[in-house]
């Protein structure tokens, strides 16, 4: 096992047992309503903390980039619940980021994709306040390159599958966890002297920690 894959799984075992802890510590919160079946359905708000890392490759130079990324974002989603099926759309916005690049080539200083926003159906089994989802749509994600006193920014669009947990604290308040995989096959030309340089990103993984509020 690498050191990547060790660290990934450290981060899903530390979100999942993160996540399992607050469920277990928190049933008194729910008050009276927690011995009744929850209601999934309707309109939702929240926020989450996404860690990503990335794998690209630069054309010219055959040689992979890779990139991790902190985001800090916001998602919405509306549910319909029939008997433990849940059905759903959700949109996620990814506005504040901070990012690290490796294995950069001589006319690249620094390099990064990062997965921007998603709009995707979720389909779930709901265990009273316990919901165990998958989900899958588009990806839209920000690539820079910087290089020569130059930056070049590109929109790249692809196809985003995953799953998750969400448990509700009460009849208002979700917590949920995450993961996301991002692909991105096609190329981009990036416009960099004292040349362009095309790069094609073609994956980003997420793994998130959120809270939600169901209105």
């Amino acid at each position: 096992m690498t050191h990547k894959q060790k660290r990934l799984k450290n981060i899903a075992t530390g979100l999942a047992l993160s996540l399992t802890a607050l469920a277990l510590a928190t049933p008194a919160m729910a008050g009276p309503g927690n011995t009744q079946g929850f209601d999934w359905s309707g309109f939702y708000l929240g926020a989450h903390t996404d860690y990503s890392f990335s794998k690209g490759k630069d054309i010219a130079a055959a040689k992979k980039l890779k990139s991790n990324t902190f985001d800090l974002g916001l998602h919405t989603g509306y549910n319909i619940q029939w008997d433990s099926m849940i059905l759903g759309v959700e949109a996620d916005f990814n506005p504040l980021t901070f990012s690290k690049s490796k294995n950069l080539t001589g006319a690249i200083t620094r390099a990064s994709l990062q997965p921007l926003a998603t709009t995707r159906l979720r389909m779930g089994y709901a265990m009273d306040r316990a919901l165990l989802f998958g989900t899958g749509g588009l990806s839209f994600g920000s690539g820079s390159l910087k290089g020569g006193g130059k930056k070049s920014d590109k929109m790249h669009v692809g196809w985003v599958l995953g799953g998750g947990m969400e448990y509700a604290v009460n009849n208002n308040w979700i917590l949920r966890a995450q993961y996301l995989y991002h692909n991105y096959g096609k190329a981009k030309n990036y416009k960099l002297l004292p040349a362009a340089r095309k790069v094609k990103y073609n994956a980003a993984h997420s793994l998130s920690l959120g809270v939600s509020y169901k209105f």
